[in-house]
Order: structure tokens, then C-alpha cells, then sequence
């Protein structure tokens, strides 16, 4: 937070010391102002004895205060080590441990005494004991030992404190205090240690018990605790290249093949990804085959070995995590309320490499099946399959989901490209550079990003935002088509409040519909509705209406009921409702007048059909399976009488 310091000081100033003083250190999911920043970490571990994860570290902390504190207080974080013990100014001082390890506040504290606005202080912490994982039911954050790897990851799923970075070193361990960082290892000498920055020195320290290899980074760009970690392994290097800045990833020998072809198209995701946004921020592209999982550590990815052993060159997560160096680490979260403007972000990047590499054509598919994950599976709150449950993207429920539960990837995804859609790539892209620009190598909120993206664009991003990251729910769509001498009108409402008042209603929804006008000229167009107002427009027939479809965009929207006009010869017509739709196993018919027998045909766009039933008189619905037929856009007639009404339909994967 160095290039803040200012303006965190005229905030500072301006309050109360002792309110400062008694509020104490930022929780997770809760921003505290404190009277003091920490500059940089200045680490020294000896991690040889491996495969015990056995370390004995000092951590050299240096702070600057801020604001003055008559009776001046750093708490900083530690987890499942021991403190040996911690000296300022060459005198010892005592450690008061305050809350239980299962608290998300545990933390320990030092008495300074007093301090003016403008001192620094130098906080030697010595400490030992084996390094553990996150506590709670996690097993994915804090530090692991797994097929010759000792590695950190800086965020737990599962537990309450989230950054796990307290559990290889003492830091004030929260994203809004972010500091350089210089890591010194001792290992064994068949171990090679990476970290974040930039390699300082790698060398055999000859004379000392069986050999001990010396490791040194500087990190010299301001980094949040949760991106610092380390890996240990007796890695080979893989140089994949040096413009703009050197890319390795470190691999067992026995997986360094299929690593290479994994990462041979890194430079080109390097270069993709500064096109969009600015240049690469910092010194280097580093990756670190582990086995769980992937985690965006500043420089130095933690990198899933299931996928570097795949060979897959398309490789959508080290995309992912490389996307994380913007979005994440050089702009870090205020708190964690906040994680969407990482994994949203990222999770889109995966969206915008599929459109490099696969065109328009990729891209929209990448993003409708995100958005068919996120409504049919994601937010399944019940029956086979019920996941996570519908709630906002922003300060979701952590106890019952997770620390970073799928919606803020998936969803989030969708809704960002969305707003490109509504924005204009032009006026998108400016705005995600000047939000990069205005908060490099510090902390952003969800606000600050409505800020950047609010300027030279009609698009009200403040309500957009508010709806789809604030509001929880998507949109929910009733088609009626109300056939006409010549064409057939179409209307489209929102009704999703009308189903649960607590979603929220949207006032600029973009919708990319294709279908052939009344004049008879093919539209690929984006509507842009509120669901304060009905969506009319006219088409020549129903069977060429597609909604959510078109070479513009894919949107958060599923149409829960279509309904139409039968009409015909005869004198009377009725109405025919369509749900769900899209549909993936079945779809349900229902019409308001059943005094007839009617024949349903589901007919692809080739004219084929793949169901041909009887509707038989006195039944007002009808439950019509669809396993025989494949996924695609499909036309339901029902015939009733020498009337007819058509609806369309979109067959999607059971998710």
C-alpha cells in the first residue's frame, strides 16, 4: 500500500487514535483502518528436513506508523507455530495471544508504546514448529506436503480466516495491507525453492552439514499477504521465454514433457491478456506444478498438476491464474466481501482466450455455458444435483457455501460480459485500464470500479452493477407470441420478482435475439429492456425467433414460460404455455382449452422431427419428454382442430 501512504495518512489523521486503537485488525470480510502500514517482509526459513514440514524462520516486519498512538499496538497473525520470541529495538517483548485458534480474529499482539505519525519499526519475530494446512474442514489452503512438494497456498475454501498465509509466517494478514517481500530458504541441496519476485541468488553453501542450497527472491512490488508463498521440490526449470518478461514453470523431470506442451502457448496468453489490459506488472511469469489445485500467488502460480500432465495447450486455467497478475494481485481486494473483482474477472479472461484462439463463435459458446452452469446447476438449491443456492456476488454466505463459492466465478463471468456488451468494447476496455492504472499495486473496492468504468458510456453502471452484483437472482423471461394476419408479435417480460420477490428486477438487460423480421430480413440484434416495460418487436413467424442466441452476447436469462395463439379455420383459438425453456429432459405443455384432441411434433431446424405424440381431449397439460432429441433450437407445433400454434424451444445439457 506504499503508493497510497498519503492519502491513507489524511484519512488516518483525521480520526481518533483510540478509535483507531479499539477496533482492532480488519477481519476477513471487514475493512479496519489502521494506524499503521506495513512496508515489508523480510523472511528466513530453513525448510531442510524434509519430507517433515519442519521450518525454523525469522520474519523481519517493518512498519510505518501512520497516525500518532499514544499507546501504539501491531497485532500480526501466526497459526499452529511457535513463537520463540520478538524484539524492537533490540529489546524482547511479550506476545499476548488474543482469541482461540478457531477464531477467525485470532491474532497476537505487541505493546510499542508510544508512536508518531511518520516512525517506522523494525519487528524481528523468531519462530519454529511444522507448518500446517488451514484449520477447520479444509484441506486446500496453508501448507502441504504432497509426491515431493512442499508448497504454501495463501487462501483456505473452508476456513474462517480465509488468507492462510499465517501458516508459513507472521504477517498482519489481510489484502489490505500489501508489502514487498525478500525470502531467503535453506533446503536440501536436490531442492530447488521458488517464491515470489525476482531470483536473487541460488547457490550450494559448501561446509555446512550435508551441503544446504541458499534460495533468495526480492519481491520489490507491493504484494498482499495471501499471493506470498514458497514451493520446494527437486524441480527441473522450464524457460518458455523472455518478452515481455521471463516465463518458467518449475515441474518434476517425469512431468516436464507434458508440461512444456501444456505452457507452449503461454507468450501468446501473455501477450493477449496485455493487448486488453496494460503491460505485465511485474518481473516475471512464474508457474509451480502442485497437486492441489491452482492458486494465483504473485509471480509464482501454484499450478494444478492434473492439468500440466495433460498436454491440453489451450489450457484455460494457467489463463486463469495468469489473469489473477491484474486482477487480484496488482489490484487487490479492499477485503474479502470483495473476492468477484478477482475470480469474476479471471474467470471472463478463460472467456476472452477461447475468442482469441477460437473467434466470436468460441467466446459466446465459452459464455452460454457458463451461464447454463451457473442457472441450472450452480444455483440448484434443491432435488438431484442442488448446489449453492441463489445469492448476491458480492458478501456472499461464507458458512454456507465457501470462501470462494462458484458463483462468484461463474455468474460473475457472465455479468462482465454483459456489461461489454451494453458498454461497447471501446468504453469496456478503457474502463477496466483505468481502473488498473488508478489503483496499481493497491487495493480497490467494488465501488472504485463502477468509478473507472463510469465515464464516456450511456450505460448506467452504477445500476447495472447494483442489480447484478448487489441483487442475487437472474433473469426470468415469459414469451408470448400472438400471431397476426402477416407476422407474429413478439413479448417478452421479466417476471422473476412475480416467482420470488426477492430477485431482483433488471433495468438495462441485454438480450441478443435472431430471428426474421416482417419484411423478411434476417436480425441478429441486442435488445436492451427493462423489466419495468414489456420487449415487443414483430417477427414473420415464431419459428424463427431465437432467444439468448446471436453472434453479440450471452446473458443471464432463462425463459420459464412461452405462450401463443392457436389459430386456424376454425372460428375460436386458445392459448398454448411452453416451460421450461430452455429445457434439458423434458418440457411442459399446458392450454386453456382441452375439448380437443391435438397432435405435438418437436421438429429441429432442418424440418425433422424427433416426437410426434397425441394429445388426447380432456387433458389440459401434457409432459413431453425430449431425451430423443439432441441439443439445439427446435420448434414445438401443436395441431388441434385445423389450428396451429408453434413455439420455440432450446434444448440444453442436463447439468
Amino acid at each position: 500500500m506504499r503508493s497510497h501512504l498519503a492519502a491513507l495518512a489524511s484519512i488516518v489523521l483525521a480520526l481518533a487514535p483510540s478509535m483507531l486503537r479499539a477496533q482492532g485488525p480488519s477481519l476477513p470480510t471487514e475493512f479496519i483502518q489502521q494506524p499503521f502500514d506495513v512496508q515489508r517482509y523480510d523472511v528466513a526459513a530453513y525448510v531442510n528436513d524434509l519430507p517433515s514440514k519442519f521450518m525454523l524462520g525469522q520474519c523481519v516486519i517493518t512498519v510505518n506508523w501512520i497516525a500518532d498512538q499514544p499507546n501504539a499496538v501491531f497485532p500480526f497473525h501466526l497459526r499452529s507455530l511457535t513463537i520463540d520470541s520478538v524484539v524492537v529495538r533490540k529489546t524482547q517483548l511479550t506476545v499476548t495471544t488474543i482469541g482461540k485458534p478457531s477464531d477467525a480474529s485470532y491474532h497476537h499482539e505487541i505493546g510499542l508504546g508510544a508512536r508518531n505519525a511518520g516512525q517506522a519499526d523494525t519487528i524481528r519475530i523468531h519462530y519454529h514448529g511444522t507448518m500446517t494446512q488451514e484449520l477447520g474442514t479444509g484441506q486446500w489452503g496453508g501448507v502441504q506436503y504432497q509426491d515431493s512438494v512442499l508448497y504454501a497456498m495463501g487462501v483456505g475454501f473452508q476456513n474462517n480466516y480465509v488468507s492462510a498465509t499465517q501458516h508459513w509466517m507472521p504477517c498482519y494478514d489481510h489484502p489490505s495491507d500489501k508489502a514487498t517481500l525478500h525470502t531467503t530458504f535453506f533446503s536440501p541441496v536436490n531442492v530447488r525453492v521458488a517464491s515470489n519476485g525476482a531470483l536473487q541468488r541460488d547457490t550450494i553453501l559448501k561446509g555446512t552439514p550435508s551441503n544446504v542450497r541458499m534460495t533468495q527472491w526480492e519481491e520489490s512490488h507491493d504484494c498482499a499477504t495471501y499471493l506470498m508463498t514458497f514451493v520446494a521440490a527437486p524441480y527441473t526449470i522450464l524457460d518458455l521465454g523472455t518478452e515481455p518478461v521471463p516465463m518458467q514453470v518449475y515441474s518434476l523431470r517425469r512431468d516436464s514433457a507434458a508440461t512444456s506442451k501444456s505452457f507452449s502457448l503461454l507468450p501468446d496468453m501473455v501477450t493477449l491478456l496485455q493487448q486488453r489490459f496494460i503491460p505485465y506488472p511485474f518481473d516475471k511469469v512464474g508457474y509451480a506444478n502442485t497437486t492441489r489445485g491452482s492458486m494465483e500467488h504473485q509471480t509464482m502460480i501454484c499450478f494444478a498438476l492434473s492439468i500440466s500432465q495433460s498436454g491440453d495447450t489451450v489450457n484455460a486455467t494457467a489463463t486463469h491464474e495468469l489473469a489473477h497478475q491484474w486482477f487480484g494481485d496488482l489490484v487487490t481486494p479492499i477485503d474479502f466481501r470483495h473476492a468477484w473483482l478477482t475470480e469474476s474477472f479471471a474467470t471472463y479472461c478463460e472467456s476472452l482466450w477461447h475468442e482469441h484462439l477460437f473467434g466470436n463463435t468460441g467466446y459466446l459458446k465459452m459464455e452460454g455455458s457458463k451461464a447454463n452452469d451457473y442457472m441450472f446447476r450452480i444455483a440448484k438449491t434443491s432435488g438431484i444435483g442442488a448446489h449453492e443456492g441463489v445469492f448476491a456476488i458480492y458478501d456472499f454466505p461464507r458458512a454456507t457455501t465457501s470462501n470462494y463459492p462458484e458463483t462468484i466465478y461463474k455468474k460473475g463471468d457472465v455479468v462482465l460480459g454483459m456489461l461489454r456488451a451494453l458498454m461497447g468494447d471501446e468504453a469496456f476496455f478503457a474502463g477496466l485500464r483505468r481502473y488498473l492504472n488508478e489503483h496499481a499495486y493497491g487495493n480497490a473496492s467494488t465501488s472504485d470500479l463502477v468509478t473507472a468504468l463510469d465515464v464516456n458510456t450511456s450505460v448506467d453502471v452504477t445500476s447495472y452493477i447494483t442489480e447484478w452484483i448487489y441483487g442475487k437472482g437472474w433473469a426470468k423471461l415469459r414469451v408470448e407470441l400472438q400471431p397476426g394476419p402477416t407476422s407474429t408479435r413478439i413479448r417478452i417480460t421479466q417476471v422473476q420478482r412475480d416467482l420470488d420477490t426477492s430477485w431482483t428486477l433488471y433495468s438495462q438487460l441485454p438480450l441478443n435475439c435472431t430471428y426474421t423480421d416482417a419484411s423478411g430480413a434476417q436480425r441478429d440484434t441486442v435488445f436492451v429492456f427493462s423489466g419495468t416495460s414489456p420487449l415487443e418487436f414483430d417477427v414473420a413467424s415464431a419459428a424463427s425467433l431465437k432467444i439468448n442466441d446471436g453472434s453479440h452476447c450471452r446473458s443471464l436469462v432463462q425463459v420459464v414460460q412461452t405462450t401463443s395463439v392457436a389459430v386456424g379455420p376454425s372460428p375460436t383459438s386458445y392459448d398454448i404455455a411452453l416451460a421450461p425453456n430452455p429445457a434439458s429432459t423434458h418440457v411442459k405443455l399446458t392450454r386453456t382449452d382441452a375439448t380437443h384432441t391435438s397432435t405435438v411434433d418437436v421438429v429441429d431446424v432442418g424440418g425433422a422431427s424427433c416426437y410426434h405424440a397425441t394429445w388426447e381431449a380432456g387433458s389440459a397439460s401434457m409432459l413431453v419428454p425430449t431425451s430423443a432429441c439432441a441439443h439445439g433450437a427446435y420448434t414445438v407445433a401443436i395441431r388441434t382442430d385445423g389450428r396451429l400454434a408453434t413455439l420455440p424451444l432450446l434444448l440444453t445439457p442436463s447439468w
